[in-house]
C-alpha cells in the first residue's frame, strides 16, 4: 500500500478512490456510490492541500461492502495511517534538519567577511573568529526563522558546533539569546554586551602589529618592552600610522598564547626540551644488578704538570641504579676509551656480574673498536646496553655528580667550585679563597688527586647519606603495616555511592530500563531476585558500562546481587550466526536450570511437609492415607460425631442455666441503659 492511499484528518480516516479499485471494487461502483444523486452515497472531502484529490471517509462505507470486498477493519486501517503518518512526520523533521545545517554550514564557512566588525574590539585572533563565526549563524538563523523553519530544527542545527562564543545545551537558553537578536537590529550588539567602549583602546593593534611584536619578542637577544616598543613604532611610523604605548606591549606580551609561540626563538630549543616539554617518570629499579649506569666528569681540582701548567682529573664511574653506590671508577687527563672499560671493568670484578642493563651517554670514549667489542661481547651474554639520548635518561648519575661535589667536594682544600656552566650562586668559593688554593705550596701532584678521587669515593659509598636512602627507597617499595587501618570498599559500595541509580519493577523474569533512548536488558536467573517479583528494586549502572547492574533493597538498601546484560538476538533462525546460537543456548541452559531449583524447592516443601504428617494424631493419619470416597465418608462422620457432641454439651448448658434462672434479656436492657447513661 502506498503513502497516498491513506490519510487521517481529525482522528478520522479517508481513502483515497485507488486503493479501493486496488482492493477490487470497480470503478463504476466506486463513482455511482460516491454520486450525490445517490441516497446512500459515500461521504467524499477534497485534500487540504491538493483540492484534485478527492478522499473517501472510510467509515462512511456500509457494513455490506466491506463483507463483499473483504475490506479490513478502520481500526487496523488507523494503526497503520498512524504509523505511516509518524514515519513520514520523521523524515520530513530529518529533511527540514538537515536543510537547516547544509545552509548554515555554508555561512559558516563565510566567516572571514565579519573580521572587520571585532577585530577591533579584540587582540586574540581565536576570539575574533569564535565571534564572528556566532554572528553569521544567528544572521542566518534569523532569517531562516522569518522564512517558517521551525525554532527547534534551528536550536539542533545550532548545537552541532563546538566553537561559537555562546555556547549553550539548553533549549530554552538558545531561545531567550534568539529572541533578543531578533529584537535588535545589530547582533553584535548582543553578542558583546557592554565591549564597544574598548574599540579606543585596542583600535591600533592591528593583526600586522601583533605580528610585529611578537617577532621581536621571540628574537634570541631577550628583548625588553621598551626595546619592542621602540621597534614596533619605527614600523607604524613608516607605515604613516600612530604609535603604541608600552600598555599595548605589555597586554600583548602577557598573553599566554604568544608567550608559548614565541618561547623557543626567546628561550632557546634546550630551554623549551627541558623546561617545558613533558618528559617520563619511571619507578626505580627494585633489585641491584638490573641496572648500571656509566658516565664521566671533570674532578674540580687542579694540578700541575711538568710544564708548569694548570690541568684537572676527569674521573668515570659505574653507579647500580637501585642502591646508587659507585662500583667502579677510573680516571685520566681526558675522557678516553681505556678508562671508561677500566671502570666497568673494576664494576665487574667487585660484582663478580653483569648487569640486565647498561645507560651510558654519547661520549666519543664510546666510539672506538676496542669499545664496540666489549658491548658485542656483553649482549651475547643478554646486556642490554644503550645509548642515552636524553640527560634525564641518565639522571641518577648525573645527580650522584652533584652530591660528591656539594656535599663532599667543598670540605677539602684545593676545590675550584661546580665549574663555569654551575648556575649555582653558592656553587664556587670566593675570588679570594680560589687565590689562595692555587698558590703553589697549596697545589697537589696527580697522584695525590688520585688519592683524593678514591678517598671521595670511599666516603659516598659509606655515607650515611646514601646509605639512609637506599633504606629509604627499600621501606618505600617494601609492604609496610599501617597502624591506622582505612575502611576497604568493594565494587558494590562503590556501585551504591557512585553510581548511577533507578528505580524499577522485576517483572517477566528481567530488568529493562533505557539509557540514552536505548533499551538494556537484564534477565533474571537468581532465586533470591525472583523474590522480589512484582516489586520496585534500586538499580546501580555505570553509564560507561553496562555490562553488569547491581539491585538493592528498597526499604533496607541490601544488596540483592547482580545481573548480567543480555543481548537480544536475531529472532529469524536464518539470519542468526553460530555465535548467535551458542548464545541463545547457554542463556536457555540458566533458565532450564533455575526452573530445576524451583521445582526442587517444591519437593523440598512436600517432603517436609509428609515429615509432619508423621506427628499427628492416629485418626487424622489413619483418614489421610484412605481413598477419595471412604475418605469422605468417615469425614462426615466424624463431623456428625461432633455435631452431635456438641448439641449435648449445649443441651446440658440449658439446663444449667435453667436451673441458675438467669434473665438474659433483662440483662441486656440494663447493660444497653448504663452505656447510654455513660
Amino acid at each position: 500500500m502506498e503513502v497516498q492511499d491513506l490519510y487521517l484528518f481529525d482522528n478520522r480516516l479517508f481513502v483515497s478512490y485507488s486503493y479501493l479499485f486496488k482492493r477490487g471494487v470497480s470503478e463504476q461502483s466506486v463513482y455511482n456510490l460516491t454520486s450525490k444523486n445517490n441516497k446512500n452515497s459515500w461521504k467524499v472531502v477534497r485534500h487540504p492541500s491538493n483540492n484534485r484529490c478527492k478522499l473517501i471517509e472510510y467509515n462512511s462505507i456500509q457494513k455490506k461492502y466491506f463483507e463483499l470486498y473483504k475490506l479490513p477493519e478502520a481500526k487496523k486501517l488507523e494503526e497503520k495511517a498512524r504509523r505511516q503518518e509518524m514515519k513520514n512526520k520523521k523524515e520530513s523533521d530529518e529533511k527540514s534538519k538537515l536543510f537547516v545545517k547544509n545552509i548554515l554550514d555554508i555561512e559558516y564557512d563565510c566567516w572571514i567577511e565579519l573580521k572587520p566588525l571585532y577585530e577591533n574590539l579584540f587582540i586574540d585572533s581565536e576570539i575574533i573568529e569564535c565571534y564572528c563565526k556566532t554572528h553569521i549563524i544567528f544572521q542566518k538563523c534569523k532569517e531562516l526563522y522569518e522564512l517558517g523553519t521551525r525554532l527547534k530544527d534551528l536550536y539542533n542545527a545550532y548545537s552541532r558546533y563546538d566553537d561559537l562564543i555562546f555556547q549553550t545545551q539548553s533549549y530554552s537558553a538558545f531561545c531567550n539569546k534568539f529572541k533578543k537578536i531578533r529584537e535588535r537590529d545589530s547582533i553584535d550588539d548582543v553578542l558583546i554586551h557592554g565591549l564597544k567602549g574598548r574599540i579606543s583602546n585596542n583600535k591600533r593593534i592591528s593583526s600586522d602589529v601583533i605580528v610585529e611584536i611578537k617577532r621581536h619578542f621571540s628574537d634570541s637577544k631577550r628583548l625588553n618592552a621598551s626595546h619592542i616598543l621602540e621597534r614596533v613604532n619605527e614600523y607604524l611610523i613608516k607605515s604613516n600610522r600612530q604609535r603604541i604605548s608600552i600598555s599595548s606591549i605589555y597586554k600583548v606580551i602577557s598573553q599566554p598564547y604568544v608567550k608559548i609561540d614565541c618561547l623557543e626563538g626567546r628561550m632557546g630549543m634546550k630551554y623549551v626540551k627541558y623546561n617545558i616539554l613533558p618528559h617520563n617518570h619511571f619507578i626505580p629499579p627494585k633489585n641491584e644488578g638490573t641496572v648500571w649506569f656509566l658516565d664521566g666528569t671533570r674532578l674540580q681540582f687542579a694540578y700541575k704538570d711538568k710544564k708548569s701548567k694548570y690541568k684537572t682529573l676527569i674521573f668515570y664511574v659505574v653507579v647500580d641504579g637501585k642502591s646508587k653506590k659507585i662500583l667502579g671508577y677510573s680516571s685520566d687527563v681526558s675522557e678516553n676509551t681505556e678508562m671508561a672499560i677500566e671502570a666497568v671493568k673494576m664494576a665487574c670484578c667487585k660484582t663478580s656480574i653483569l648487569p640486565r642493563e647498561l645507560v651510558q651517554d654519547r661520549s666519543p670514549a664510546h666510539r672506538s673498536l676496542k669499545y664496540e667489542r666489549l658491548i658485542s661481547q656483553a649482549k651475547l651474554l643478554g646486556v642490554l646496553w644503550r645509548p642515552c639520548y636524553n640527560p634525564r635518561d641518565n639522571n641518577y648519575v648525573e645527580r650522584l655528580f652533584g652530591v660528591l661535589q656539594e656535599r663532599f667536594c667543598k670540605t677539602i682544600d684545593g676545590y675550584l667550585g661546580d665549574g663555569i656552566r654551575s648556575k649555582n650562586p653558592v656553587g664556587k668559593p670566593a675570588p679570594e679563597e680560589l687565590e689562595r688554593q692555587l698558590k703553589e705550596k697549596n697545589i697537589r701532584t696527580r697522584e695525590e688527586l688520585e688519592k683524593v678521587l678514591e678517598k671521595l669515593i670511599f666516603d659516598y659509598n659509606n655515607s650515611k647519606f646514601r646509605i639512609d636512602k637506599e633504606e629509604k627507597l627499600n621501606r618505600e617499595q617494601a609492604y609496610r603495616k599501617i597502624e591506622v587501618e582505612p575502611i576497604s570498599i568493594n565494587s558494590i559500595d562503590f556501585a551504591s555511592m557512585f553510581w548511577e541509580e533507578k528505580e524499577i519493577i522485576v517483572s517477566k523474569g528481567s530488568i529493562v530500563f533505557k539509557v540514552e533512548g536505548r533499551n538494556y536488558y537484564y534477565n533474571i536467573y537468581k532465586k533470591e531476585v525472583l523474590t522480589y517479583f512484582n516489586q520496585k528494586v534500586r538499580v546501580c549502572f555505570n553509564p560507561d558500562d553496562l555490562s553488569n547492574v547491581f539491585l538493592f533493597d528498597l526499604k533496607t538498601g541490601n544488596y540483592i546481587g547482580s545481573l548480567e546484560r543480555y543481548i537480544p538476538r536475531p529472532k529469524a533462525r536464518i539470519e542468526r550466526s553460530e555465535a548467535d546460537n551458542l548464545y541463545i543456548k547457554s542463556e536457555s541452559k540458566k533458565g532450564r536450570q533455575l526452573a530445576h531449583e524451583l521445582i526442587i524447592g517444591v519437593k523440598n516443601i512436600k517432603e517436609q511437609s509428609k515429615k509432619q504428617n508423621v506427628n499427628l494424631p492416629p485418626d487424622i493419619a489413619i483418614l489421610s492415607s484412605m481413598k477419595k470416597r471412604v475418605l469422605e465418608d468417615s469425614e462426615a462422620d466424624l463431623t456428625t460425631n461432633e455435631i452431635l457432641n456438641y448439641k449435648n454439651i449445649e443441651k446440658k448448658s440449658r439446663i444449667v442455666i435453667k436451673e441458675e434462672l438467669v434473665d438474659f434479656e433483662k440483662l441486656f436492657k440494663d447493660m444497653y441503659k448504663f452505656n447510654r447513661d455513660l
